[in-house]
């Protein structure tokens, strides 16, 4: 499990559907390597003065055995991925980015989501503490306050 841990990187990428500012954000979370998390949350467009808020925290020693059970169970290391064109515009987007074992994958946005896919994709989210995310909501409704909306 070190061994695996060492070898794993977990880069997902989050960003919210068409708003106007400020209420739009967005955020990557990054797992590994080792037992080590971050997340990046920008809560707005990249206009400039916009602040991206790092917050970094550790994961439990059992999490990256299971982010790769996740991994394996999506196909994320073995499917080719191919993006869906079906023209939506201004909904949400997540696209996935891993490292192991010295190769690169990445599932793009708008993909045929399977389940397991979107289990994977919840449970990257869960690696993130609740306080953490707590703190970053309160930024991020402070944020707003400044610059005047409500």
């Amino acid at each position: 499990m070190e061994e695996k841990s060492d070898e794993l990187v977990i880069v997902y990428h989050w960003v919210a559907g068409s708003m106007p500012p400020p209420h739009h954000y967005e955020y990557m979370i990054t797992l590994g390597p080792g037992f080590t998390g971050q997340i990046d949350y920008q809560p707005d467009y990249a206009f400039e003065g916009v602040p991206v808020w790092r917050e970094e925290f550790a994961l439990e020693s059992n999490i990256v055995e299971e982010l790769h059970e996740l991994l394996v169970a999506a196909d994320v290391f073995t499917r080719r991925w191919q993006a869906v064109e079906d023209g939506a515009v201004g909904g949400s987007l997540q696209w996935l980015d891993v490292s192991y074992q010295g190769e690169q994958y990445k599932v793009p946005t708008r993909v045929r989501e399977t389940e397991e896919l979107e289990a994977l994709y919840r449970f990257i989210r869960a690696c993130v503490p609740e306080a953490v995310w707590g703190v970053l909501r309160a930024k991020r409704e402070k944020y707003i306050k400044a610059s005047g909306e409500n």
